[in-house]
């Protein structure tokens, strides 16, 4: 719709994580959270740059 692939995430635990959505050209979109703290939801309309294929 914009150009971009979009990335959204809601996760509901209170447990540690690292996130990370990598394109194949090597775009970078994380997302983390520490442990005991609660996992806010996230979003990205702009996480990576399409590229149009044929």
């Amino acid at each position: 719709m914009n150009g971009h692939r979009w990335v959204f995430v809601a996760p509901v635990t209170d447990l540690a994580f690292n996130l990370i959505v990598e394109t194949p050209n090597g775009q970078r979109w994380t997302h983390t959270n520490r442990l005991v703290q609660t996992a806010d939801a996230a979003s990205n309309t702009s996480a990576s740059h399409c590229v149009a294929s044929s």
